[in-house]
């Protein structure tokens, strides 16, 4: 079987899943994203450096505009839309409903009382949040976590990391 190259895997990924990156143009000191109101500056309003490369824009007589740099977003509705459209993985998104409601069983049959704590949806913001109908059957839990990372020692930090827990997914199943 032929090794495809990266590119190539990465296509087949999105055709698959549905899962492709929002690409944005940002300073190249990592100032601002050039994004609604601020996508038609040609310089970084905090520190001034062109939005574009100025070397690559006076060559094209200022036809090509090549950003300096550029940040990608992975959007969360695609990927619960794909998670969704599986059939293994849309079983394991009703994780939540099933635990939430043999939980909320418990506490009934037992006078408010749960014989264990081992899970998000043990706690009662949750279960108030589910009685109240804040969160319904097939509404997708999540947790947002970002952190930042310094790359350069002379440099304030420019790398941002995070990442979507998706509650509704059964922890044992690996998914």
């Amino acid at each position: 079987m032929k090794m495809l190259m990266y590119d190539q895997v990465k296509h087949c990924v999105a055709l698959l899943s549905s899962v492709t990156p929002l690409i944005h143009d940002m300073c190249i000191n990592s100032c601002v994203a050039y994004t609604g109101p601020l996508l038609v500056l040609e310089a970084c309003p905090e520190c001034g450096e062109p939005h574009y490369n100025p070397i690559k824009l006076a060559v094209s007589n200022g036809e090509i505009k090549v950003t300096h740099q550029e940040f990608h977003t992975m959007p969360i509705g695609p990927q619960l839309q794909a998670l969704w459209h599986h059939g293994d993985t849309a079983e394991h998104m009703w994780y939540c409903d099933i635990h939430t409601e043999q939980i909320l069983a418990e506490l009934d049959h037992c006078d408010g009382v749960i014989s264990s704590y081992d899970d998000f949806f043990h706690g009662c913001d949750c279960l108030k949040a589910v009685k109240d109908e804040c969160i319904k059957a097939g509404d997708a839990i999540l947790m947002f976590s970002i952190d930042s990372a310094q790359l350069y020692q002379s440099k304030a930090s420019d790398c941002w990391i995070y990442i979507w827990v998706v509650f509704n997914l059964n922890p044992s199943t690996g998914c």
